[in-house]
């Protein structure tokens, strides 16, 4: 009898689309890397909005598209993240395919294996250019006000 396995089969399938389908529906890049962080396999999302072709991302060839004064940082939090097996998060300025440079928040997670190392990372990159702005905009406000007042 291969009924549970064929339940067990479509429950797979099923679950593989839902992800697949979120993955389509969420306005972040959506990408993920071995254990090593090196980029193996094509990131339609992470091409989509930089441009970078796969040739051009795999490895390490993604770090190009980081703003060349935040990769420092972007690569101390990586090293944390792997050494600690724990959450990256980071924020960093990714470019484009326009050319123009948005501050992005980054998030992804460690996909452990049984024995506890890391197997893979799912990780999220999420516009947060227009807050970035607005905060910029408001402190330029009140230092304005501020020297007004005085």
């Amino acid at each position: 009898d291969i009924t549970e396995r064929r339940l067990a089969e479509e429950g797979l399938r099923r679950s593989e689309e839902r992800f697949r389908s979120l993955v389509e529906a969420t306005a972040a890049v959506v990408w993920n890397t071995p254990a090593s962080g090196e980029f193996e396999s094509e990131q339609p999302g992470w091409s989509s909005y930089t441009g970078q072709t796969f040739e051009q991302l795999r490895g390490w060839g993604w770090l190009d598209a980081i703003h060349p004064d935040d990769r420092p940082e972007t690569a101390r939090v990586w090293s944390a993240a792997v050494a600690a097996r724990s959450l990256y998060q980071v924020e960093h300025r990714l470019r484009r395919s326009d050319g123009e440079y948005r501050h992005m928040l980054v998030r992804a997670v460690p996909i452990l294996s049984a024995d506890g190392e890391i197997r893979e990372w799912v990780g999220v990159h999420t516009d947060v250019d227009a807050l970035r702005r607005a905060e910029a905009a408001a402190r330029e406000a009140r230092l304005a006000a501020e020297a007004a007042t005085r």
